[in-house]
């Protein structure tokens, strides 16, 4: 009885420690080092605080032609990423090396974020902006 009585605990241990690493709010960021390559995102997902400015700092090494449009929905939501009023935020980029700023949405959740053009978001450029309360 007392060998299970260990498990447990030490079980509970485990799952509290758990709870606090994997707590969203503790690794929300408003500096975002971005990378655009291979019709990748990466990282494909950014975790941030609501409300707040944001800089994303973006490394396109091959130049191509991309931008990013961060959807008004939820991550599940279908919403068309070229139809203006599904649109948060969107920026277009050529250059290799690009500093932007973004005020984050006030409303905590999952926001899509995609190149729209032609192909990319279908080959993988796509990720989610995950919005916290801090």
């Amino acid at each position: 009885m007392k060998r299970w009585l260990q498990v447990g605990f030490l079980i509970l241990c485990l799952m509290a420690c758990g709870c606090s690493i994997n707590d969203p709010r503790k690794t929300a960021q408003t500096d975002i080092s971005l990378t655009i390559e291979n019709s990748r995102l990466t990282p494909g997902r950014w975790i941030v605080p609501a409300g707040e400015m944001i800089h994303l700092s973006i490394q396109n090494p091959q130049g191509d032609l991309h931008d990013l449009v961060i959807l008004k929905g939820e991550a599940l939501g279908e919403t068309d990423p070229n139809i203006s009023q599904n649109q948060y935020w969107v920026y277009s980029l050529q250059n290799k090396l690009t500093n932007v700023f973004f005020k984050a949405p006030a409303s905590p959740g999952e926001y899509r974020i995609v190149c729209s053009l032609d192909g990319h978001e279908a080959k993988g450029e796509q990720g989610i902006l995950v919005v916290v309360i801090p």
